[in-house]
């Protein structure tokens, strides 16, 4: 259609135009009352200071058909490039830049198909620890801000038992940005816990989920696998940090292997750490096989379910 709403002539061999995403307005980011207008008055001076920036951003979501049904689908994942993601201390243009190349960096791992199948909201399993438990590959249904994309735990009923949350940096790493616990409507979420360690070997939920990042990682052939510190968390403010982050991210970054780099990010390697058998107590060494064995099955299975679902 032109701009008097008359079809518009397409010539012979000419190729169609994808359409031009737009930016949400101001109203669906809004809340009633104060808190609201003050909200959508901070929404309206973002918008004014990233008016250089969004149009090659919308111009790249408009030429990806997974991407530009992202953002049709949920316009809530926009807000982020203009407030905070993924680590709070960039700045406006860089959050731009981080958010662009997460995008690119995702099509080329995810490849077309599965990246439309997570734009369409699919929760795409990846492999199975009992019948009733599974780890998936989905879009973060938590908070856009802690990173699109996100591998969870999840039960038969689909409901989320933990979860990373992660996206990509312009150098190529992924970026752990948060994980997350049972949500609170989880029926018997302490024997559920405890009956997803015992089936993983002894090995409790986050720590699996985290071996099946970096098997996926490696899958993905990513750069490096990365997790974020507290002090630059999107939600570790200094003064909110101890009420928003209950999960103790040093400690777990330090138990998977873990080291702590000089510029605020914790980088794990891509394989699990080796493990000599004769330091594991004899009682425990039959477990550990277990586990081991457990882990290369997981390994293998994403491997395997990645490529095909590209």
């Amino acid at each position: 259609m032109d701009v008097n709403g008359n079809a518009a002539l397409k010539l012979p061999g000419s190729v169609e135009t994808p359409p031009l995403a737009c930016w949400p307005r101001v109203e669906p980011m809004g809340r009633p009352g104060w808190s609201g207008l003050v909200k959508r008055a901070k929404y309206q001076l973002r918008l004014l200071l990233s008016a250089p920036l969004r149009p090659q951003y919308l111009q790249a979501v408009s030429q990806h058909p997974a991407w530009r049904e992202l953002h049709r689908r949920h316009p809530e994942c926009y807000y982020p490039a203009l407030s905070h993601f993924l680590d709070r201390r960039f700045g406006l243009r860089h959050r731009f830049q981080v958010a662009l190349a997460d995008l690119r960096q995702a099509e080329a791992c995810f490849g077309p198909h599965l990246s439309l199948r997570l734009a369409n909201g699919e929760s795409v399993p990846l492999w199975s620890l009992t019948p009733d438990c599974h780890v998936t590959l989905s879009l973060n249904e938590v908070s856009w801000h802690e990173g699109r994309w996100m591998l969870s735990l999840r039960n038969g009923q689909g409901q989320r038992l933990y979860s990373l949350s992660f996206g990509f940096l312009p150098c190529g790493a992924l970026l752990v940005g948060t994980v997350q616990g049972p949500r609170p409507e989880v029926e018997d979420v302490e024997e559920r816990i405890r009956e997803l360690t015992k089936s993983a070997e002894g090995l409790r939920p986050p720590y699996l989920l985290f071996e099946a990042l970096r098997a996926a990682a490696a899958a993905w052939g990513v750069s490096a696998l990365v997790g974020i510190d507290p002090a630059h968390h999107v939600k570790g403010r200094w003064n909110l940090r101890s009420r928003r982050l209950r999960f103790d991210y040093r400690r777990f970054w330090s138990e998977v292997g873990a080291s702590q780099r000089g510029d605020g990010y914790w980088q794990a390697g891509l394989q699990p750490l080796p493990r000599d058998l004769s330091e594991v107590p004899s009682r425990k060494r039959a477990m550990y096989r277990r586990r081991w064995a457990m882990l290369g099955d997981l390994a293998q299975s994403l491997q395997d379910v990645l490529r095909a679902a590209r």
